[in-house]
Parts: C-alpha cells; sequence; structure tokens
C-alpha cells in the first residue's frame, strides 16, 4: 500500500487549472497506476486536499494526497482460506482433546509440506531459478522467458510477504508457548529498551558534541 502526497493529479477534476504540461504529467501518472495494477482507495472530505495563495487571481488547488494498494498483495492470504478449510475438516469437539491434539498436529505436519510448503526452501529455489531465466534473458531475448520471469516474480514477492509474516509472528509463538520462562526473549527485550534509551552524545550550546558523562553534567546543570 501507497500513501501520501504524490504531487501530481490523474483527472482534470482533481485542479483548479491546468495546462499542456499538467495534462502530459497527469496522463503520465494515471499510466504508471495502471501498469502496476494498482487500485485506489476511495475517501471523503475536500476533493481537493492542498491549496496557496490568497486572492482569486493566486489561488490554485488539487488532490495531491491519494492512497493506492495492489491487489495481488492478496494472494498470500488463499493459503490463509486453505488453513480454514483444513481446521473446519479436520477438527473435532467430540474426540478427547490429548490423543487428538497429537493425531491433528501430524494432519498439521503434513499439510504444511503439501499445501503450504518450506518457505525458505521455496524461496531459494525461485531466486535460483529467476537467476537462470535472466542469465538466458542476457544471451538471447524471448517472450516465453520474459513471461516466465514475471510469473515467477509474482510468486516470490508472495513467499516474501509470507516469510515477513513468519519473522514478525515467530517472537509472539516464542512467547505464549514459554510464557515468563523464556529467559532469553525477556533479557533481550531489556537490553534493546537499553539500546533505545541510553544516551551516548550530546551537542552543547557551541554545537559541539560531548561524550564524556561529566560534560554531560556540567553542560545540563549549566543549561537550566
Amino acid at each position: 500500500m501507497l500513501g501520501g502526497d504524490f504531487n501530481d493529479t490523474r483527472y482534470s477534476w482533481e485542479r483548479s487549472s491546468s495546462c499542456e504540461e499538467v495534462n502530459r504529467r497527469a496522463k503520465k501518472f494515471d499510466d504508471w497506476i495502471d501498469s502496476t495494477n494498482l487500485l485506489e482507495v476511495e475517501f471523503s472530505g475536500s476533493p481537493h486536499t492542498w491549496a496557496r495563495g490568497l486572492t482569486d487571481e493566486t489561488r490554485k488547488s488539487a488532490r495531491l494526497d491519494r492512497t493506492l494498494y495492489n491487489n495481488e498483495w492478496a494472494m498470500p492470504w488463499l493459503t490463509y482460506e486453505k488453513l480454514q478449510e483444513f481446521m473446519v475438516d479436520n477438527w473435532s469437539n467430540e474426540a478427547p482433546l490429548v490423543p487428538f491434539l497429537k493425531s491433528f498436529s501430524q494432519k498439521l505436519q503434513s499439510w504444511n509440506q503439501t499445501v503450504f510448503h518450506n518457505i525458505f526452501k521455496k524461496k531459494r529455489e525461485l531466486l535460483a531459478r529467476i537467476g537462470g531465466v535472466r542469465s538466458k534473458l542476457a544471451q538471447s531475448r524471448s517472450s516465453n522467458l520474459i513471461k516466465l520471469e514475471s510469473k515467477m516474480r509474482k510468486e516470490l514477492d508472495e513467499v516474501l510477504y509470507q516469510e515477513e509474516l513468519l519473522w514478525y509472528q515467530k517472537p509472539r509463538v516464542d512467547w505464549l508457548r514459554d510464557g515468563d520462562r523464556n529467559t532469553s526473549f525477556f533479557h533481550l527485550s531489556t537490553i534493546k529498551r537499553r539500546w533505545r534509551n541510553h544516551i551516548v552524545a550530546i551537542k552543547d550550546e557551541n554545537n559541539q558534541w560531548l561524550e564524556n558523562p561529566v560534560e554531560f553534567k556540567k553542560c545540563i546543570i549549566d543549561f537550566f
């Protein structure tokens, strides 16, 4: 998702005035949005998000802020839907919990290998295949190879997104599993906070960096 001030408009109604150059830029911007398969998030409020000028002659306004998203990033959630289907098909509220969880975990591992696959292995394979295709394209062009590279790059985007989610969820899974026993987790969290809160240098009134604690103290006392 992309959001913010793009410093350009797409349509004539998005600006109070225009010229040939502005129209050319608007078309180029609109073509770029279409070529990258971006969709626009609907918004409410004033149609123009930027304005300047205090008189009728100098007043200009336009819609420069917008939010765009790529619908192809919804692809990883297909795996989530498959997981939901697996849960519905294999979960049982009637079976004894402990033996059921043992058999269920085995089924889940098998599902993970056949449906979700190993993210890191798949990532290595895709990178290797893309590298091979690019090597061949460097020697001679082929429409089939170009389409194949584009297809594999989309697959790689999905795998990279899944990898990002995995690393994001892993520390939370560790905490749920180990709780307060996971002392290394809390130790690293504390160290991280200390690193973030530790002051290693400050600037004095002469814009000079001070690194000595004694100089820190004197500078702060003098300031107040």
